[in-house]
């Protein structure tokens, strides 16, 4: 499923970024086997959705203040929502490409496939990555706010 959806955005951050992201990484450990390693994805969606389901109780039913059951109340959480999975989207994935573990997997993927990859992900392709991030845990945080506004007492109108 969260393949499914962040490939949406896949041209935003291109496929070299995408093939260590869906999880066809090799890396091989101590006695030198392959280990497949998982789906970077699933990760990267279940934070994203946790994040989303946080911040949408902690307005609905925590904050849950009449003060806040207005447009730009909704729209402020809504931006930390995309803002906090932005800098977890862009800073794991920048941390992996400094350690050189993305270049590694990339290199295992171009050994067993004959594809060439030469340091092909950037550090523009991380914060592109974190842009989708932002966009699918905005997505969430809509679909979520639909579904349990409605037991808020204060807030149930907001945002529409």
């Amino acid at each position: 499923m969260f393949n499914t959806i962040y490939g949406w955005f896949s041209s935003l951050y291109g496929v070299d970024l995408d093939d260590y992201l869906i999880g066809f990484t090799r890396m091989v450990n101590a006695e030198g086997d392959p280990v497949w390693e998982a789906n970077h994805y699933v990760m990267f969606g279940f934070i994203a959705l946790g994040i989303a389901l946080f911040i949408a109780v902690v307005y609905y039913y925590i904050i849950n203040s009449a003060h806040f059951n207005k447009i730009w109340s909704w729209l402020t959480m809504l931006l930390i929502t995309g803002l906090v999975n932005l800098f977890i989207g862009a800073g794991v994935i920048i941390s992996r490409l400094n350690s050189g573990e993305i270049d590694r997997c990339l290199d295992e993927i171009a050994q067993d496939g004959n594809e060439l990859y030469l340091n092909s992900v950037k550090t523009a392709d991380c914060w592109m990555f974190g842009l989708a991030n932002l966009f699918v845990s905005v997505a969430f945080f809509i679909i979520i706010s639909l579904i349990i506004k409605w037991g808020s007492s204060s807030c149930k109108r907001s945002p529409f």
